[in-house]
């Protein structure tokens, strides 16, 4: 008497493989025949019937030709090469790739990767002792990734985008950094301090109008309108280490919201005046040696200013004015002035190129304890009981 026939979209009777200590089902889907396995029979033949009926509903089936390891080496080798993200982020990618490769999840098959086994990852990490910021910077780079397989039709949904970060302890995650802006005084000893510096006139733009480092080294002549006084951030100077000498380039700002106009102050339009004069100065005593890149803070000969040479600026600037404060705070600075002097959240938003007005106030909330106490004398003036 012949076996039963098993219907179609089932795949062959699971057979149990001693070496590997797995049920084995092959099924045809699309033409192919793909091979499936799983220690129990009966979630092996609910695995082979899902996937079947996903390919009558037109959804991708999971790739299992590589493993996970090996697409996440060939998907950073490819964002490298198609050159549409920044040499920090891709920087930034391969340390986390890194992490991800030497995990246990490395050796699965792509289509074999589960919002569980994407969590199993999260808590090796945190058992190797990295902080919650590196886990999640970590989480975030599977979840880009595993999201370009998506798009590839090599996954039918992203397994990191389904997972969250369990497994966090409350208060395990390092504490929020409250932003130190300057006092009074310590900006009236900042001005007499950059009083003859070269780039005097980028730490006046730095604490007016806040905006970040790269915004400032990427800032154009160009991006000046003198009449309106005021300036256009589109640009920033990046620097690429990863192949050969590092090279400083122009790129476009992050995000739509970091694009935008910021007034300037009559004091700093004075400054930059007497530093674009200076610079014709320079770029005549540099002859045929001058970079003429358009750029509003330039090297000696019109070359971009890397990041450590501004830092080291910013170092002797502020021992020299007695303050203890990172370059950065200069930025939390203008966004504590102009929320001191009664500018709305939104405003400062905008003139700080955020992506978000939640974000400002989750930032800068603390800056105005005095409209909470307000906020909570209106309401109990509402819900007072009054007595005849």
């Amino acid at each position: 008497m012949s076996a039963r026939r098993r219907p179609n979209g089932e795949g062959t009777e699971p057979r149990w493989d001693p070496q590997r200590k797995r049920y084995v089902l092959s099924i045809r889907l699309n033409g192919k025949r793909r091979t499936l396995r799983d220690p129990d029979a009966t979630v092996l033949r609910k695995k082979a019937k899902a996937l079947s009926t996903d390919v009558d509903r037109g959804i991708p089936i999971a790739s299992n030709r590589v493993t996970l390891r090996r697409y996440l080496v060939d998907w950073l080798e490819a964002a490298r090469q198609d050159g549409e993200r920044r040499p920090t982020t891709l920087r930034g990618y391969g340390v986390n790739v890194d992490h991800i490769n030497s995990s246990s999840i490395a050796r699965l098959r792509l289509g074999e990767v589960t919002p569980r086994s994407v969590q199993t990852l999260l808590r090796e990490m945190r058992a190797k002792g990295l902080s919650e910021r590196s886990v999640a910077y970590i989480h975030a780079t599977l979840r880009v990734a595993l999201g370009d397989a998506v798009e590839l039709e090599e996954l039918p949904r992203n397994p990191a985008e389904v997972s969250r970060r369990k497994g966090r302890k409350r208060g395990a995650q390092a504490p929020k950094k409250r932003v130190q802006p300057l006092s009074k005084a310590q900006i009236e000893a900042l001005h007499i301090a950059v009083a003859d510096e070269r780039l005097r006139a980028l730490f006046l733009v730095a604490l007016a109008c806040g905006l970040r480092r790269g915004e400032l080294l990427g800032l154009r002549w160009r991006d000046i309108d003198w009449d309106a006084q005021r300036l256009y951030v589109t640009n920033q100077l990046v620097e690429d280490k990863a192949n050969g000498p590092r090279r400083l380039d122009l790129a476009t700002v992050k995000t739509d919201g970091s694009e935008r106009a910021v007034d300037l102050p009559d004091e700093v339009v004075q400054s930059l005046i007497a530093h674009r004069d200076r610079q014709v100065f320079e770029k005549q005593s540099a002859l045929n040696l001058w970079q003429d890149r358009d750029l509003v803070f330039c090297s000696d000969f019109g070359g971009g200013i890397e990041t450590t040479t501004l830092y080291r600026v910013w170092d002797r600037v502020r021992k020299a004015a007695g303050i203890s404060v990172r370059f950065h705070d200069l930025r939390h600075t203008t966004a504590s002035i102009l929320l001191a002097q009664g500018v709305s959240p939104w405003d400062v938003s905008k003139i700080l190129g955020h992506a978000s007005y939640s974000f400002t106030v989750d930032t800068y909330g603390h800056l105005f304890p005095e409209s909470r106490r307000a906020a909570a004398d209106v309401m109990n003036e509402v819900l007072r009981v009054r007595t005849p």
